[in-house]
């Protein structure tokens, strides 16, 4: 499950702060587990890459990212068996799903790791970079959308 190489030859520009592998033992009970990193100035996106392996719905990885201010997103993959990848990224102006763009601050961010269902140890592969060039993709307008496309009451996805 080897992360860097294949992305690495996509994205030149990439500078990869940390790659690692996290042994999580079946006495593990904390539900979050941290690791920290540092990113240096003028970076215009800090990303996030992981992957597990799922077997019979077990276990469950909720992926965080934070910077040195507050929560900048996160993902959870409904998948019930196979290799679990996930790939969480933000820049100023766009981010991953489940991310919120904004500014890239220097200093201490934080992956988090939300562990729940976990039935034996778990290898779990974490890499982290970042990038000081990007080519902006798209521009988010700070103006609400006011059209209504359902008014029957319910739960939606937006």
């Amino acid at each position: 499950m080897r992360l860097t190489e294949e992305i690495k030859n996509q994205n030149p520009q990439e500078t990869i702060l940390l790659t690692k592998k996290i042994v999580i033992p079946s006495t593990f009970t904390d539900p979050y587990m941290d690791v920290l990193f540092t990113v240096p100035k003028n970076v215009k996106k800090v990303g996030v890459r992981s992957t597990h392996e799922r077997k019979e719905s077990f276990p469950w990885i909720y992926i965080s990212i934070f910077d040195p201010l507050s929560f900048r997103g996160s993902q959870l993959k409904y998948l019930r068996e196979g290799v679990v990848t996930y790939d969480l990224w933000v820049t100023q102006t766009d981010s991953s799903f489940g991310c919120i763009p904004g500014d890239i601050l220097d200093g201490e961010w934080r992956v988090q790791l939300d562990i729940t269902q976990l039935r034996g140890p778990e290898d779990v592969f974490l890499e982290i970079y970042y990038q000081t060039e990007i080519q902006e993709s798209r521009q988010l307008t700070p103006f609400f959308d006011e059209r209504v496309i359902n008014k029957k009451p319910g739960w939606f996805k937006g």
